[in-house]
């Protein structure tokens, strides 16, 4: 009997430990009535990158997003094929420009925030990639011609379970 209840005592601690400590992060990809598109896989301190190409200017851009503390992003680089009209009209303060190649790369200082959107256009391309382990998913393809919101979730051991197979 006390093996049985030393057994139960040590799976309801677990249990508990595992819903309150969150060690699982993932990337979701919202549609604008927050039904869960994509969940991706995504390290604490990894990075993410959305590359398309300007509506405007028709260049290729590239930005890179770093996950923070918490469940939040930030800006941290982006690429210009070209800068010009559709642009930043200015560029923030702290910034630092420099060219790259044919492009020309904008460092910002990291600006925390809880979610990105992108409005997913077939002609833009917009793809998502997570840098540390090459996952690549089209926006245009999951949400055609809607606007994708982009946030980071940080999970339990025990609600990525249940999330598991409830999306099963």
């Amino acid at each position: 009997m006390k093996k049985l209840l030393a057994g139960g005592l040590i799976i309801t601690l677990l249990l508990i430990f595992t819903a309150t400590h969150p060690i699982i992060y993932k990337l979701c990809i919202r549609n604008t009535d927050g039904k869960i598109l994509a969940s991706l896989d995504i390290q604490k301190n990894d990075h993410f990158e959305i590359t398309f190409r300007h509506s405007v200017n028709k260049g290729l851009v590239k930005e890179r997003f770093s996950i923070c503390e918490g469940e939040s992003i930030a800006l941290t680089t982006a690429w210009f094929e070209n800068y010009g009209a559709g642009m930043l009209d200015t560029i923030p303060e702290g910034a630092k420009i420099s060219e790259e190649g044919s492009f020309l790369r904008i460092d910002f200082v990291p600006n925390k925030q809880a979610s990105v959107s992108y409005a997913a256009a077939g002609i833009a391309g917009h793809e998502l990639t997570i840098i540390s382990s090459d996952q690549k998913i089209k926006l245009f393809d999951i949400n055609p011609y809607g606007t994708c919101n982009i946030s980071v979730v940080k999970l339990s051991i025990l609600q990525n379970f249940i999330n598991y197979f409830s999306e099963r």
